[in-house]
Parts: C-alpha cells; structure tokens; sequence
C-alpha cells in the first residue's frame, strides 16, 4: 500500500496569552518547525525570548528576521525582506517539516504583519490556517478532530 504524501501546511498564530507549553505540544503534534516572525525576537515576557525559545522548542525553532515588520512600533507593515522570508519558509517546509507555524506576539490576525505575510502565501496557493486559542486547538488535535491536510 503506498503511503500517503502530506499536503505541506503553514499556521500563523500570536501568543498574547498562550502558553509556551501549548505551542510546544501543537508543533510536536503537527509535526512543525516554529518560525518567529518577529523583527526582534525579544518580549517584555522571558518566556517569549529567543534564548527561551530554542529551549522549549529546540530544532523546532527559528527566528525569521525578514518577516519582521519593520513599522512593528506603529504605522504601516512594512516587511523586513519579503522574497527572502519566503525563500526561508519555503525552505523550511521540504527541510523534513510537515507544516510551518508563523508566529509572533499580536493576538489578532487581522491588525498584524502576519496577516500581510498569510495573504502573500495564499496567493502562491499555500494552505494558511490562523490558531486562535492554543488550549482549543490543542484539544481538537489530541481528539483527532484536527489533522494534517493529505493529498
């Protein structure tokens, strides 16, 4: 019986008030690499530090500095280095990843740069999918309610 390919997957999340145990345990079970879209990947919070991070994530983590935005502090988005950014999430998706999960602080999609880096995505006809609440989704996948997409 031939195996099934994976339809390579990529989710955007913020995590104002998540946990960082949540966004381990969903990477583990989507089987993704955590890319932090943040400019500068530092945080009021420790736990939301770079450094804090790559511990709790390990190979699953990688700081992707040019889709940051740039007006992070106000005013209109503007990317670090789009092509480059998605050269690296490309990369990151056939680099032994079954999906990608964009993350950054804002808690709502439709006022954060991540929204702008989604929509470039789906018009290169990715599939994005935005994780709301880590607790929820969390229990949806362990229920297997929720699972990767298959071609």
């Amino acid at each position: 019986m031939p195996l099934t390919k994976k339809k390579l997957a990529i989710y955007t999340t913020g995590y104002i008030g998540q946990k960082p145990e949540a966004l381990r345990e969903i990477a583990k079970r989507l089987d993704a690499r955590v890319l932090d879209i943040r400019l500068s990947p530092n945080s009021r919070a420790p736990q939301w530090r770079k450094p804090s991070l790559e511990v709790l994530l390990r190979k699953r983590y990688l700081h992707v500095r040019e889709l940051g935005n740039l007006n992070y502090k106000g005013g209109d988005v503007r990317l670090a280095d789009l092509s480059t950014g998605l050269d690296i999430v490309n990369d990151q998706l056939t680099a032994g990843f079954s999906a990608a999960i964009l993350l950054c602080s804002c808690s709502s999609y439709d006022d954060c740069h991540r929204g702008d880096v989604a929509t470039v995505l789906l018009d290169q006809g990715r599939e994005v999918i935005e994780i709301m609440d880590w607790a929820e989704y969390l229990q949806e996948l362990k229920e297997g309610h929720r699972h990767l997409f298959t071609n």
